[in-house]
């Protein structure tokens, strides 16, 4: 289970990388278009419906108030008449719509509105406008039908086909596990693998296949379990989905319509997104709070401070200014041996001024040809591995207000003064306490978690059907 959580969370992250910003044009109101009617016939799940189609940029539009009355959901408007939220509860309702087409002939041009409605469904974004036409509402039949995992396949004859996807590759404690669930996953973790790995072994498909199905039962115990405590997914949770979850992969990809682009070249789907998004936010919550009583005691705390105290021990540092004389060109290429014995000449010549009472600060700012002199004019802050090597030793081996000889690195030729030595010394325990109870109770949760969520697996039935 780790391995596979390592590898989706990866997958995540990967889809949520952001990239430039992008968002959908602003509409007040509606904005005119032209469109073509009643081009196709849709049929669902094998029966010819009476839905009148408008078609826009190649994308068919079927009436919500109907397509809702064959998937048996309901929406509704908000007050303000700015967002659509289709509920995919079943109503237990079968109410086909009974009216008939509109009655402009077939392929009629017509002018109809682009809305401005932002369109959710069960309250997270679906990324998909409607049109209106004498009044009526039009969604995309492809993405209203996907919302409801159903399949949608045009035909040359003009036909689409709507239908229900019945593959379903296990199940936990009776909740199904569909296949386009596992495929979000299995796919998108194959595709990325093949980038990073190369050829991919029938083996390592074999052991994704089962990680993949134990991360959706993890998922579908976590939705389980928030029923059983009433931990609800409320009106900020939904918001921050929105805002912090899904809105940032169709920025990553530049657009809703690259995005859709890219998940069907591997047979998924937008709302698949949207749905394993909340799911991992399901189980994050529900973690968070099952485990929130779970915290390290004080005398834990302390315990861990007193055996690793290393690890909170700040090593000697120092503070040194230097005078460089370098003996790399432009290109940063080493000077031939002439320029070198003219850059080493003359660094003699500073450090014969300084031992015969020349100011090392002026003629530091008058002769260094150290590029990071303007940032650090007080001296350089390092401890030991910070510095190249010959630096290093030389400047340790002197005192506070102690100056070197002529020191030679690859850059050049170094005059240095010791500033300051800060010794090693052991971070206090107040100062650190709060930093290791986060880090103990995070490695608890994580324990506490695992345990639960095992028992959770043990004492539930899980129907496993992946070949």
């Amino acid at each position: 289970m780790k391995k596979v959580l390592c590898t989706i969370i990866s997958f995540i992250m990967l889809l949520a990388l952001v990239g430039q910003t992008y968002a959908e044009p602003a509409q007040q109101g509606q904005s005119s278009i032209k469109c073509n009617i009643n081009t196709a016939s849709i049929v669902i799940n094998n029966t010819v419906s009476n839905l009148a189609t408008i078609t826009y940029k190649q994308r068919v539009y079927v009436p919500l108030k109907d397509i809702s009355a064959y998937f048996n959901s309901s929406f509704e408007i908000d007050k303000a008449g700015v967002i659509i939220n289709i509920s995919t509860a079943d109503t237990g309702k079968s109410a086909i719509p009974s009216a008939g087409r509109p009655s402009p002939r077939m392929g009629a041009v017509i002018d109809a509105g682009i809305d401005s409605y932002k369109i959710r469904a069960d309250g997270l974004d679906q990324y998909m406008r409607s049109i209106t036409y004498n009044g009526v509402i039009y969604v995309p039949v492809r993405y209203f039908a996907e919302i409801f995992d159903w399949s949608v396949e045009p035909k040359a004859d003009g036909n689409i086909l709507l239908n229900p996807k019945t593959d379903i590759i296990g199940s936990v404690n009776g909740e199904k596990i569909s296949k386009s669930q596992f495929d979000y996953y299995y796919n998108g973790i194959l595709r990325q693998a093949g980038g990073s790995q190369g050829e991919i072994t029938e083996e390592y498909k074999a052991q994704l296949k089962q990680e993949v199905f134990d991360y959706l039962v993890s998922l579908r115990l976590w939705e389980q379990k928030a029923k059983e405590n009433e931990i609800a997914v409320g009106e900020e949770d939904l918001r921050k989905i929105n805002s912090e979850e899904i809105d940032p992969v169709v920025r990553n990809y530049q657009g809703i319509d690259n995005l859709r682009e890219a998940l069907a070249e591997e047979g998924l789907y937008f709302h698949q997104v949207v749905l394993q998004t909340k799911y991992s936010y399901i189980a994050n919550k529900v973690s968070a709070e099952l485990s929130a009583s779970v915290q390290s005691a004080e005398d834990e705390i302390k315990a861990y401070y007193d055996k690793n105290t290393i690890n909170y021990t700040q090593p000697e540092t120092l503070r040194a200014k230097h005078i460089l004389i370098s003996t790399l060109d432009e290109q940063r290429n080493p000077f031939d041996a002439e320029k070198k014995a003219l850059a080493k000449a003359k660094a003699e010549d500073i450090l014969k001024k300084i031992n015969s009472g020349g100011d090392f600060d002026e003629l530091m700012k008058e002769n260094s040809q150290d590029p990071g002199l303007a940032s650090y004019p007080d001296g350089y802050p390092f401890g030991r591995g910070e510095m190249i090597k010959e630096f290093e030793d030389a400047a340790f081996a002197l005192k506070v207000g102690e100056m070197s000889g002529l020191v030679e690195t690859h850059y050049g030729y170094h005059i240095i003064r010791l500033e300051e030595r800060v010794p090693e010394k052991v971070v206090a325990y107040e100062d650190v306490k709060e930093s290791i109870r986060m880090q103990l109770d995070m490695t608890k949760k994580q324990q506490y978690i695992d345990e639960m969520m095992n028992a959770w697996i043990a004492e539930s039935e899980i129907k496993n059907n992946i070949k």
